[in-house]
This record gives C-alpha cells, sequence and structure tokens, in this order.
C-alpha cells in the first residue's frame, strides 16, 4: 500500500517556484501572486464555513489576502516579498484590533 505523497509534492512544487521565481517575467510573477491571494480568500472562506472553526478566524486571511493583492495591483508592487510583508502586517494588525474588540465585548457582556 502506498503512503501519502502529498507533502513531498507540495515541497517539489514549492521547491520549483522558488527556484523558477527570479527567472519568471513580471507578468508571471504579477499571476502567481493574485492566484495566492486568491487562494488565501477561497481558505478564508472553507474556514468561515467549518463547523469547529471560529468564524472570525478566517477574516484574518481575506484582509491579508487583499492587502496582497492591491499592493500589486493598486501601487504597482511587483517584488513578491513585499506583498507578503504588507500580507503579514495587515494580518497581524487587524488581528490584534479585533481580538481586543472581542475580549472587551466578552467582558461587557458577561458583566450584565
Amino acid at each position: 500500500m502506498k503512503g501519502d505523497r502529498t507533502l513531498i509534492i507540495l515541497g517539489v512544487v514549492l521547491l520549483a517556484l522558488v527556484v523558477a521565481g527570479p527567472l519568471l517575467p513580471q507578468w508571471a510573477m504579477f499571476i502567481v501572486t493574485i492566484a495566492i491571494a486568491k487562494g488565501l480568500v477561497a481558505l478564508a472562506l472553507m474556514l468561515q464555513c467549518a463547523p469547529d472553526w471560529c468564524p472570525s478566524a478566517g477574516l484574518y486571511y481575506c484582509i491579508g489576502a487583499y492587502s496582497a493583492g492591491s499592493l500589486g495591483r493598486f501601487f504597482g508592487v511587483g517584488d513578491m516579498l513585499l506583498p507578503d510583508a504588507g500580507r503579514m502586517h495587515h494580518g497581524g494588525v487587524s488581528a490584534y484590533i479585533l481580538a481586543f474588540c472581542w475580549h472587551v465585548i466578552a467582558v461587557f457582556s458577561t458583566a450584565c
């Protein structure tokens, strides 16, 4: 019986993308960036519909994906590291702010 080779295949694909990244033309890097951003949005929507997952947890993925896509589209950022840094920054900041807001709401709702 064969074992699950999903991680090996994903690792090989990731390695091929990392090696071929500098060799890709500008339009191909843009398409890859937009595809990753849309994939993160799809992941966020799937997480929001999962029964054992907090519905708001996918919000951070959505914010991060849209910030990475809009950096490339509206500001002309072509490098793949800057949209990733923007994605992590916006997702982290929104998670911090929203977690604080939800904590305050939970404290005041249980105090009544």
